[in-house]
């Protein structure tokens, strides 16, 4: 499957809302991913067909909930090479365990963190090195919830938490740049279609889009004879609506079964291996490979 180009211009109404157990920090250390040959990419940049996230800013502190099935959050922000970002997650709920994970443009993981901050549990990205010019997603979520495995729900209800980040710096190497506006490279998946994909260690973290419609039930599967699979679905506004690690109890294969389409939009799908944040320690500890995506009418 050929990975796309989409430049994505956000909504206003995110950018006003937006103004303003221990694991150690884990930094990428792989070279930057180069970008796709234009032969092989495609734009757009049509509101209408958007996907919609809310746009983080320098010096950005405000606060957000997960709550029962929106067990993470994703956010964007556009950033120049070289800037040394720092992000936080506290809890304002005593009983989350934050978790933050720093993702490029084309599925690279940038960085990773559950404990590091200030606050026993409290996440921090501490001056992470961005490699390029342009986008990086901000995953928000728990340690039990990262991945489905332990839950794939906020069991508390609702819980809350306060998100900063510093250090970003508006690109000025980036021809016509649009502050408004974030570029990322994915494949697209629709309705009763089966694509192919690669995970690989410098791009473990493979993006599909789907342009939905309201009140569409579907099933979507990911299988791999390589590794342990994990599938995200992203919602308009960032939530993450639905997490599957595995399908059942006798496959390490992922489904996420009679999902039905909130509202018209375009939604964001994660392929990914279930342990993609190892490939911040290298080829010794990365699993990934080929797999198939499916997404099959449950109508």
């Amino acid at each position: 499957m050929t990975k796309k180009l989409f430049a994505i211009l956000a909504v206003l109404a995110f950018v006003a809302v937006f103004g303003g157990s221990a694991m150690a920090q884990n930094t990428k250390g792989n070279d930057p991913t180069p970008e796709p040959p234009a032969a092989d990419t495609s734009t757009d940049d049509v509101p209408g067909n958007s996907l919609i996230l809310p746009m983080l800013y320098d010096g950005d502190s405000f606060t957000d909930t997960l709550e029962g099935a929106v067990s993470a959050r994703l956010y964007v922000f556009n950033g120049s090479a070289g800037d040394n970002v720092t992000i936080t997650m506290t809890q304002i709920t005593d009983t989350l365990d934050p978790y933050l994970v720093l993702l490029g443009s084309a599925g690279e993981v940038i960085a990773a963190d559950d404990d590091s901050g200030d606050i026993s549990l409290s996440s921090r990205i501490n001056k992470a090195t961005l490699p390029t010019s342009g986008a990086y997603f901000l995953l928000a979520t728990s340690y039990d919830t990262l991945n489905g495995f332990i839950a794939e729900e906020i069991e508390e209800g609702l819980v809350e938490f306060e998100l900063t980040i510093d250090g970003v710096t508006p690109p000025t190497d980036i021809e016509g740049f649009d502050p408004l506006s974030y570029t990322y490279f994915t494949g697209t998946i629709g309705m009763n279609q089966t694509v192919e994909g690669v995970s690989s260690l410098q791009e473990p973290v493979y993006y599909y889009v789907y342009d939905g419609v309201e009140g569409e039930t579907f099933d979507l599967t990911l299988e791999s004879e390589d590794f342990d699979t994990v599938l995200y679905v992203f919602g308009i506004g960032g939530d993450r609506l639905a997490v599957n690690d595995d399908a059942d109890e006798t496959t390490y294969n992922s489904a996420i079964t009679s999902f039905t389409v909130p509202a018209t939009g375009r939604y964001l799908i994660f392929a990914t291996p279930y342990y993609f944040v190892d490939s911040l320690e290298g080829a010794d500890s990365f699993l990934g490979g080929d797999f198939v995506l499916s997404m099959m009418s449950s109508k």
